[in-house]
């Protein structure tokens, strides 16, 4: 699988992140990512509260990185929640754009819970509506955090599993 397949899976999975409980057996991490579906956890999960923290804490050097990104850099995406109905569903935003204190960018794949916004939608929001950040470079995956906090709490040959697919650094 190329990089940027590589990366269009992984947008879709992690992309649309549902902070929700479930008890439902699910596919593997990888196997989700192909097929487009959305990854589930809950809001009081631990990791994902501290990837949250994380990518906060570096997000300032992501966006210089972005705005001046070095050779064979690409993929650049933030991940921002999208609340409707009871539902909290997180999107990654790629492309996008700062304006001012406003960024603005596309949502990157396609709702499953929430139904005020849909996939390739323009939407506009703050930095501190971002949750996390990540990009592309040769086939190293940086930051998605939240990626590394769902594989957490999953067997470990699934996580090097999605790791050496999608280069993820944990």
């Amino acid at each position: 699988m190329s990089m940027a397949k590589s990366f269009a899976a992984v947008v879709g999975v992690l992309g649309t992140l549902l902070v929700a409980g479930s008890g439902l057996a699910l596919p593997t991490l990888t196997e989700q990512a192909e097929r487009g579906q959305t990854a589930l956890t809950p809001g009081s999960n631990p990791a994902m509260i501290q990837a949250f923290a994380r990518a906060r804490s570096e997000l300032d050097g992501f966006l210089q990185r972005a705005r001046n990104p070095c050779a064979g850099e690409e993929g650049f995406a933030v991940k921002i929640p999208v609340r409707h109905g009871g539902h909290t569903e997180y999107f990654w935003i790629t492309p996008f754009q700062e304006d001012g204190d406003r960024i603005k960018g596309r949502i990157g794949n396609s709702p499953e819970f929430v139904r005020n916004v849909k996939k390739g939608q323009t939407v506009a929001f703050s930095r501190a509506d971002i949750v996390d950040w990540m990009y592309v470079k040769g086939s190293t995956m940086h930051g998605n955090y939240t990626a590394c906090a769902l594989l957490a709490g999953r067997p470990a040959a699934e996580a090097v599993e999605f790791r050496n697919r999608f280069g993820l650094q944990c």
